[in-house]
């Protein structure tokens, strides 16, 4: 959640609304968030050199941060789901509560389980590093926004949640859910939801237009596959009846509209 992350940046010294605090005031930070607070520090610097508020670059990193790992946990979920590698995320009573390969990391290296997060954070970038050779934009382990991590009650819950074994609004996830070919856009336009309803209710209050950065969110709505459809037969699908019309392919498309008048406006 964004609001964990700013959290964690504020246990770092980093605020939105006044200067950093030096690093050397800092000396109870671990080598890990002392790397994080380095690597927004240089994030900032770089967007206030090119006229960006230091606020703005603050939200802009947290934005960035905390949809990155909800993207990548989310998408080994997908994975997992399908077979396609060993279970990551999916705890299971069966591996104590954890996972198969968190199972398997504690037995090998049990001081590991000992540390705050149990070895959650090892176990999930050396899953990146795994997966960064196959899907490099997706998993790169050296992203910067995943330099931000955060904290261990967050990462904890969100694992659990999408295990099926914490419910969301009354809810729990299954296995199912994650095999869906829509998942991921479904999640996406919920992504958003928040950010949406806050630009239509500055809309109404302030009676400005929609622009810059505000137009991501109000646009980012998920295209149902009968949509795709009805657009893809109805366009690309009719040109193509009109330039074979001996043919009765279009017989075979659900939406297309064989008799609907496509002359140009």
């Amino acid at each position: 959640h964004a609001g964990d992350l700013e959290q964690r940046l504020n246990q770092f010294g980093v605020w939105r609304d006044r200067p950093a605090k030096p690093l050397e005031e800092l000396p109870q930070l671990s080598e890990t968030d002392n790397k994080a607070r380095r690597t927004v520090d240089a994030y900032i610097k770089y967007r206030e050199e090119t006229g960006v508020s230091r606020a703005e670059a603050v939200e802009e990193f947290i934005r960035e941060s905390a949809y990155t790992w909800f993207n990548r946990l989310f998408a080994l979920r997908c994975m997992e789901s399908r077979g396609i590698i060993e279970p990551v995320i999916l705890q299971k009573d069966i591996y104590g509560g954890l996972s198969l390969q968190h199972n398997r990391l504690v037995k090998q290296h049990p001081e590991l389980y000992t540390g705050e997060d149990e070895g959650l954070y090892t176990l999930l970038f050396q899953e990146f590093e795994r997966r960064a050779h196959e899907l490099p934009m997706l998993f790169n382990p050296e992203s910067p926004a995943v330099a931000l991590r955060p904290s261990v009650s967050a990462i904890k819950k969100l694992v659990s949640i999408l295990s099926g074994r914490e419910p969301v609004n009354g809810n729990y996830v299954s296995d199912e859910t994650f095999m869906a070919p829509d998942t991921f856009g479904w999640a996406y336009q919920y992504w958003n939801a928040e950010e949406k309803d806050r630009v239509f209710e500055k809309v109404r209050a302030e009676k400005v237009k929609i622009k810059g950065k505000d137009i991501i969110p109000v646009t980012c709505l998920y295209t149902e596959p009968y949509m795709v459809k009805f657009l893809v037969q109805n366009s690309l699908g009719a040109q193509w009846s009109c330039m074979n019309p001996d043919s009765n392919l279009h017989e075979k498309w659900e939406y297309y509209v064989k008799d609907a008048d496509r002359s140009p406006l």
